[in-house]
């Protein structure tokens, strides 16, 4: 956070809303974005986006600083997802939007940014097309830059399982890639 996080979140768990704001207007983008990640679609993103903060507002005074704040959060939107998925008894379906991802640099020449939107496209619907726990892994690592320990956290799975699914997800990815681009070893 470009602020004191610490600060910030005390705050916040003192009942004060404009810590909180700060909080919802720091996380939003990310939460957002791996909730479309996960459901493939805007408008249950957004709502489980929206039920992420709101049980933030209700269980932030339960952090307890014994992992990063983000990865707290990110627990909580992963279980929220699940929650979510089991209520409405449904699977998402399987490709994934681009537009909130983090990662990639668009630079400015206007050829080169229609080039990487075009991979990006490519590479997400490809991510859409393996199973969850893979997927997410890769996204995780990959795409939102965190390490596996904080995976593991966010998971709830051991290290060598949150390694083992990014090889795995990368694995399946680059055969979709292979398929797509017509070659057997991308």
């Amino acid at each position: 956070m470009d602020f004191n996080e610490k600060d910030i979140i005390k705050d916040a768990q003192s009942g004060n809303r404009e810590s909180f704001g700060k909080i919802v207007d720091k996380y939003k983008d990310k939460i957002y974005g791996i909730s479309l990640a996960l459901t493939k679609d805007k408008l249950e993103a957004e709502e489980i986006a929206q039920q992420v903060f709101i049980k933030l507002f209700k269980n932030i005074g339960k952090f307890n600083y014994r992992s990063s704040f983000s990865t707290w959060l990110y627990r909580l939107a992963h279980n929220t997802f699940y929650d979510y998925t089991r209520k409405t008894n449904r699977r998402s379906s399987r490709a994934i939007p681009i537009e909130k991802t983090h990662g990639l640099d668009d630079g400015d020449n206007p050829y080169e940014k229609l080039n990487r939107n075009e991979i990006r496209r490519i590479v997400f619907d490809a991510l859409g097309e393996i199973p969850h726990e893979f997927s997410l892994a890769v996204i995780y690592y990959d795409i939102d830059g965190r390490s596996y320990e904080e995976i593991s956290q966010i998971i709830e799975k051991p290290m060598g399982t949150v390694k083992s699914r990014i090889y795995r997800g990368r694995e399946l990815l680059r055969e979709k890639l292979g398929n797509i681009f017509g070659f057997e070893n991308v």
